[in-house]
């Protein structure tokens, strides 16, 4: 194996070309900043996730010129919502966020290959099968990487750098950035892919079990979630696991899957953490998944990754890429936003994920199941298109009490 080392100069570096990586890419790059991603899957790889993109998702990607309508890179549009629990059945609109009100559920082979084309053609450098190796330190303050693609390795130096590596980010670990509001994990899952079910986008609860069914490209995604206590016994069995819980929350939901066609293996994902780490620090900034994650049932990830992207563009460009002082104080800036926007969603989700319906909350849903109004108010508050506070004084002022 040959080693060679070359040292280049970028205004960002950019760890990660996934949704959060390509989309801050295609914004900076907009900006005139010169922007290096490396990424060390290969283009058009496929990634762990639940593909959802709520409706100020959807909006983000308007902005960036992702072109939708019907379909977004081969995925239908998402009006519908149905969410079932014992003998409740709410059904409601998508809410209105932005130009529309539909979501997308679009494989991530697609998706990230067209954020990352539209980086490039912002202007963008991006390596895909570049492995960071480490973060570069002078003086205390981040200023490069390293890393190797074909056998060689590279230095990199730049103005800041951002990781956005998903939730076990090297640049995280190598910056130390400090995490806080930590909780347990709470569930685990296993999905897969089955062509032939004509449902809408759907989820169903029943006790200690949550499924989900998405309609993606030429098929569903259905997702199985189940505690994290019984996540031993579910990587021994994942297909009776999966079948099994199916049953126990929807046998007409399971027979239809059983007589789809199963398009490759079941996918199991174990490590469901939650946390927050520290934003930013003197020349690095962390985006996505490497900064925040929370508990997938909710699938806020791609919606958030999105959002911050912009928050961080929109403070960057304020400031002179050159100047550290101002750098750092528009990642700084950047945190706050990115928490103020997350924290209300993150409790709720670790509700969520506990898998427990309490009697309040199966009285709210039997009182609202018949209410188009607030059945569509509901799927307001769960996309986080409006506070769940808002939702629950509604609730209030009809005489509907809850415990949150």
């Amino acid at each position: 194996m040959s080693t060679k080392k070359e040292r280049r100069i970028a205004d960002v570096v950019i760890v990660g070309g996934r949704v959060a990586g390509a989309s801050l890419a295609v914004r900076l790059a907009s900006l005139g900043l010169e922007v290096l991603v490396l990424e060390r899957g290969k283009i058009g790889s496929d990634i762990l996730s639940t593909l959802y993109i709520h409706q100020p998702g959807v909006e983000e990607l308007r902005g960036l010129g992702i072109e939708m309508g019907d379909t977004l890179e081969g995925a239908p549009a998402i009006s519908k919502m149905v969410y079932e629990v014992n003998d409740i059945r709410i059904v409601g609109k998508g809410p209105w966020y932005g130009k529309g009100n539909v979501s997308y559920a679009p494989r991530r082979s697609r998706l990230d290959r067209a954020l990352c084309i539209k980086a490039e053609r912002a202007g963008a450098i991006i390596l895909h099968e570049a492995k960071v190796t480490s973060v570069n330190f002078h003086g205390g303050r981040a200023c490069g990487v390293t890393f190797r693609r074909a056998g060689n390795e590279y230095s990199v130096r730049a103005h800041l750098i951002v990781g956005a590596d998903g939730m076990r980010s090297l640049v995280a670990e190598e910056v130390g950035a400090v995490s806080y509001l930590e909780r347990p994990k709470l569930t685990c899952c296993y999905y897969g892919f089955f062509r032939g079910l004509e449902r809408p986008f759907s989820q169903y609860q029943g006790h200690r079990r949550w499924i989900g069914v998405i309609p993606t490209s030429d098929s569903h995604l259905v997702a199985c979630y189940v505690p994290q206590d019984e996540f031993t016994k579910a990587k021994s069995d994942p297909k009776g696991t999966f079948f099994s819980s199916l049953q126990q929350v929807s046998s007409s939901l399971s027979q239809e899957v059983a007589q789809a066609q199963q398009i490759g293996r079941l996918i199991g994902m174990g490590d469901q953490q939650n946390f927050f780490r520290e934003a930013s620090g003197p020349g690095w900034v962390l985006v996505g998944d490497a900064g925040h994650h929370k508990d997938s049932l909710t699938a806020y990830g791609i919606t958030e990754a999105l959002q911050q992207s912009s928050f961080l563009a929109e403070e960057l460009a304020k400031v002179p890429i050159d100047v550290p002082e101002a750098v750092d104080s528009a990642t700084k800036m950047f945190g706050t936003r990115r928490d103020d926007e997350s924290l209300p969603r993150y409790i709720p989700t670790l509700s969520v994920a506990r898998l427990e319906v309490s009697d309040a909350r199966m009285t709210m849903l039997r009182r609202i199941q018949d209410d188009p109004e607030m059945c569509d108010l509901y799927f307001s508050a769960m996309a986080g298109v409006i506070p769940t506070d808002d939702f629950y004084k509604k609730l209030s002022d009809q005489g509907i009490l809850i415990k949150k």
